[in-house]
């Protein structure tokens, strides 16, 4: 935190010398400064020291900063927790041990359901939505809500760089206009974070709905966040966690021999390389690694379950039967191909062409679950069906 404060400060001001051009004892009396201002504000046992055995979990979050929080619970519940509206024991079935959905909290706080209202919550008791039509019509009402969020944050961004533009067009010195461009790119990179955050919290609330959670911790989800760690990216962390929930509800099973590798890459663009257990390459480029994680995640799901893979094979052959192929165009090799399906799909990306046997059918649906389940289920009900079919 303190080195977000000086870089901030500096890149305000233009002024001084960024962090990573202080000298060692200089950044110790700064963070030794803010450790001592946050806990004249907050109380000592935070996030920067040891905190009592005494302490709950509760109150030792109460004492943490907004973005701590924020963090921890996700936008919607950090909001409820600091309102005062839910306690953490309410985020919580503690018959079940499933956390709940936001749509559940939400309907909680505003009184139309109650705690007791298991059959709302417990994902033995949730309605069958796998078909688009089901799904639509469950999850429109949850999507309103985050689209409306998502609508709200682009405004304030369109509105925040068209004045950061208007700055850039008056700048007399280069000097002035490169602080202006940063502090730009910067508020780009802020916003872009946040859209990310709330879809990431939609993608979390219709997976739920299409996969319940059948346990609170499974082997799928602790081998896959293992192998994500070696990346180390909470975007990539949290892909694992969400393709280990999915795993544990699919019948296409993983036998855990080996773990795939899940690291940092400083290629263009993420990739799948399908040798021993595989291996996940997430690009350092990407502009959301979550998305980019899940997707590579999907190829190795292919790779990994060759009954998958056999069933995903099929129905490609299916939908390309006597296509001719082409070009996927512009941003790709000439040698990459694809195939026009003969139902509505999201992308043409969808169906191109691999040597190996291998499709891209599994990735995009998981990416566009993650980008806009809603629209995914609404304008391409054929593909939703038969993928839901196939995995579950």
């Amino acid at each position: 935190m303190a080195r977000e404060r000086h870089d901030a400060k500096i890149s305000a001001t233009g002024k001084g010398k960024p962090w990573n051009r202080l000298s060692y004892d200089y950044r110790k009396q700064l963070y030794y400064k803010e450790v001592a201002t946050y806990e004249k504000q907050h109380g000592k046992g935070s996030a920067f020291r040891p905190v009592s055995g005494n302490t709950s979990y509760a109150e030792y979050l109460a004492k943490q900063p907004e973005d701590f929080r924020r963090e921890v619970l996700g936008p919607i519940r950090a909001k409820l927790f600091d309102g005062g509206k839910l306690q953490l024991k309410d985020m919580v079935s503690l018959d079940t041990g499933y956390e709940r959905s936001v749509s559940f909290l939400e309907d909680l706080v505003e009184g139309r359901t109650t705690v007791a209202g298991k059959s709302q919550e417990a994902p033995g008791t949730l309605p069958d939505i796998r078909s688009a039509e089901k799904f639509t019509e469950v999850f429109g009402g949850v999507n309103e809500k985050f689209q409306k969020r998502i609508d709200d944050i682009t405004a304030e961004r369109n509105e925040s760089l068209k004045s950061y533009d208007d700055q850039l067009a008056s700048a007399t010195t280069k000097a002035r206009h490169d602080a202006i461009l940063k502090r730009r790119t910067e508020e780009l990179n802020r916003f872009q974070s946040e859209i990310g955050e709330v879809k990431k919290e939609r993608a979390h609330e219709a997976i739920s709905m299409l996969f319940p959670i059948n346990d609170a911790y499974s082997e799928n989800r602790g081998n896959l966040r293992s192998a994500a760690l070696k990346d180390g990216r909470k975007d990539v962390i949290d892909a694992a966690d969400m393709m280990g929930r999915i795993l544990d509800n699919s019948r296409h099973k993983i036998t855990w021999n080996s773990l795939p590798a899940i690291v940092k890459s400083h290629k263009k663009r993420s990739e799948f390389i399908p040798s021993g257990p595989g291996r996940i390459e997430v690009s350092r480029r990407s502009s959301w690694s979550f998305r980019s994680a899940l997707h590579e995640m999907g190829h190795w799901w292919d790779h990994a379950s060759p009954e998958l893979k056999k069933e995903v094979k099929a129905f490609f052959d299916e939908i390309t039967a006597g296509g001719q192929s082409k070009r996927l165009g512009r941003g790709y090799k000439k040698n990459e191909r694809f195939v026009p399906a003969s139902i509505p799909m999201p992308l043409n990306y969808c169906t191109k062409i691999y040597s190996d046997g291998m499709t891209e059918m599994t990735s995009v649906f998981l990416q566009c679950l993650v980008d806009d389940p809603f629209g995914l289920a609404s304008k391409y009900p054929t593909f939703f069906n038969r993928m839901m079919e196939i995995l579950k």
